[in-house]
């Protein structure tokens, strides 16, 4: 097994050193074979865009559904290309649009969290908020793959311009032993919780369930939150605007922070759905409003 992942590390190291144009090749590669010869998913793909889009025509869905399998395959190259990209080449490549509605809360020493998406390349965008932000302290939120070898690869990728990775059950200890630090923390909330979860909204035009974390440690840390929106400027280039989000003091028994996050999450989907996490299974859980 050790040979075997000493194999595999190299041949991601080696993959990761090909020009652009050889890794959109293989991309492209990737696409058709994900799409035309395994279907990938395709059943959870299109039938999360015809709930999420009613009144799209079968062919809108599956131009949608054909550019998110382009994009996913992209995606899945640039995270190879993510174990050797330089700080230089991410600047160039994912661009903070408007960082200081951010920095401008930092900059006072009030910590901050931002509200992140599975939209675009979320693996590329956190490589850019750790190498374009000037606060140091970055804790970015993840759950921790079923693999070690490929869980500690994705770990010193993630953190190689200085995020520091905290697993989800980890957090509130690292909040509470980090409280003193002006810091950012970085979390995505927009996969599928348990069904047990807390928050039942309408989403994509349907009854969805929403984690109620980033709810919790918002009103506990009392802090104000930053919505980030990823948009693909054109092949292997990204920008991402910053949107304030909530700020404190947070109503406790009423914070409305994960309603607005709902909603922002579909605005921004809506600008480029075909960019969203299409494949994931959302809406596994049966909802009643």
């Amino acid at each position: 097994m050790k040979i075997l992942q000493h194999i595999l590390y190299w041949l991601i190291v080696f993959t990761s050193r090909m020009p652009y144009f050889l890794l959109y090749l293989i991309a492209d590669f990737v696409y058709v074979m994900m799409y035309y010869v395994f279907g990938y998913r395709k059943e959870v793909v299109f039938g999360n865009l015809r709930r999420s889009f009613p009144d799209k025509s079968e062919a809108e869905i599956t131009k949608i559904a054909k550019q998110f399998y382009h994009n996913l395959a992209d995606i899945q190259l640039e995270a190879i290309k993510s174990v050797t990209v330089t700080k230089e080449e991410i600047l160039k490549r994912v661009v903070l649009r408007n960082p200081e509605a951010m920095e401008n809360y930092t900059a006072n020493g009030d910590s901050t969290i931002l509200a992140t998406i599975h939209k675009c390349n979320w693996e590329w965008a956190l490589l850019g908020y750790s190498a374009g932000f000037s606060i140091t302290n970055i804790d970015a939120m993840y759950k921790p793959l079923s693999s070690k070898f490929v869980d500690e690869l994705m770990i010193k990728v993630r953190s190689k311009f200085g995020a520091t990775m905290v697993a989800d059950a980890s957090i509130l200890r690292r909040i509470a032993s980090s409280k003193d630090k002006v810091r950012t923390t970085i979390m995505a909330s927009d996969q599928t919780p348990a069904k047990e979860a807390p928050h039942k909204l309408m989403f994509l035009n349907q009854p969805t369930l929403f984690f109620a974390g980033i709810e919790k440690i918002a009103v506990l840390m009392n802090v104000p939150i930053i919505f980030t929106d990823v948009n693909r400027v054109k092949r292997g280039y990204y920008e991402i605007t910053f949107y304030p989000m909530s700020v404190p003091p947070y109503d406790k028994k009423h914070p409305g922070i994960v309603e607005t996050y709902a909603e922002m999450t579909e605005q921004a989907i809506l600008r480029q759905p075909q960019n969203w996490l299409w494949s994931h299974k959302r809406w596994k859980h049966e909802v009643e409003m």
